[in-house]
């Protein structure tokens, strides 16, 4: 199985931003991790491990984040498709 790598860019309310570039999180049932990304969205923090430390940050200082590729499977209400 080939191993994708995502990029996720967190950008901030005060313009900064920061790449986080990790092994796509897919597991063996789509709707399973529809679900998750549905909880993610929900929580009022993206948590990730980097380099052996655990990283906190509070959804309440991002503006937006992007995420590429973007997961195969998405949540109900999702639009596809999308031009910037």
């Amino acid at each position: 199985m080939e191993k994708i790598e995502v990029t996720m860019v967190v950008h901030f309310t005060g313009g900064t931003k920061i790449s986080l570039r990790y092994p796509r999180q897919a597991g063996e049932d789509s709707v399973i991790n529809a679900v998750g990304l549905r909880k993610m969205l929900n929580s009022d923090k993206i948590i990730a491990e980097v380099d052996g430390d655990l990283m906190v940050i509070p959804v309440n200082n991002v503006t937006y984040i992007t995420v590429s590729p973007a997961p195969t499977e998405l949540p109900k209400g999702v639009i596809r498709n999308a031009k910037v």
